[in-house]
C-alpha cells in the first residue's frame, strides 16, 4: 500500500482543496483494516475518496484520505456465503474504486449490462453509493439500489456485509469466515 504524508488533494473543478495528514491508496481488505485501525490508534478520522467528482464536501479532510485508484476490478463472489437462491442469480463483486466505465465493460464481456445509467461514467462505484447519484429513471431509484450486498470497515477493523432484511448471505456463514481472519 502506498502512503503519502501532507500530499495536496481537489476535486475535479479544483474548488474544493485541501491537504489531508496522510493520504493512502489501500489495494486490498486488510490494507483499508490496517487503516481504520491505526488511525484509531492515532485518534484520527479517515475518509474515503472516489474519483473526485463530487461537488459536496463529502471527502476533504484534514485527517486521513483513502483513494481507491487501486480498489479496482473484479472480486471472487463467494458462492459459499450465498444462499441458495441468490446463487441461481447473475451477480458481479467489484472493488469500491472500479468506475462505472470499467464496470460497464467488464459487465459487456459477459453479455450483461447495468439497467439504467446517468450521463457521465468516470464515477468510482463506491462514490456513486456515497452521493447518491445517478437517480433518474422513471420508476427505478439511484444506482446504488442494483446493489445488493456492501463490504464496510468499521471500527476497529471491523468488517461489516451491509444487505437488506433478507439479503444474498448468509450471515451465520460470512460471520464465521470474517469475524475470526480480522
Amino acid at each position: 500500500m502506498q502512503s503519502f504524508l501532507h500530499r495536496p488533494w481537489a476535486n475535479h473543478i479544483e474548488e474544493q482543496n485541501i491537504t489531508p495528514e496522510v493520504t493512502y491508496l489501500p489495494s486490498d481488505l486488510s490494507d483499508l483494516i490496517n487503516i481504520v485501525q491505526t488511525a484509531e490508534k492515532k485518534n484520527s478520522n479517515v475518509k474515503a475518496c472516489g474519483s473526485r467528482h463530487s461537488w459536496s464536501a463529502i471527502c476533504p479532510t484534514y485527517g486521513r484520505m483513502v483513494l481507491p485508484d487501486a480498489l479496482t476490478g473484479r472480486l471472487d463472489l463467494e458462492i459459499n456465503l450465498l444462499h441458495a437462491e441468490a446463487k441461481l442469480k447473475k451477480l458481479v463483486r467489484v472493488k469500491s474504486g472500479t468506475t462505472i466505465r470499467a464496470l460497464n465493460t467488464m459487465l459487456d464481456a459477459e453479455g450483461l449490462a447495468i439497467s439504467w445509467l446517468g450521463g457521465f461514467d468516470g464515477q468510482t462505484i463506491a462514490g456513486v453509493c456515497q452521493t447518491s447519484t445517478h437517480g433518474g429513471a422513471i420508476g427505478k431509484g439511484p444506482l446504488y439500489e442494483m446493489i445488493l450486498s456492501y463490504d464496510l470497515v468499521g471500527s476497529g477493523g471491523k468488517l461489516y456485509r451491509i444487505e437488506k432484511t433478507k439479503g444474498i448471505t448468509n450471515r451465520a456463514k460470512f460471520e464465521s469466515l470474517h469475524l475470526i481472519l480480522y
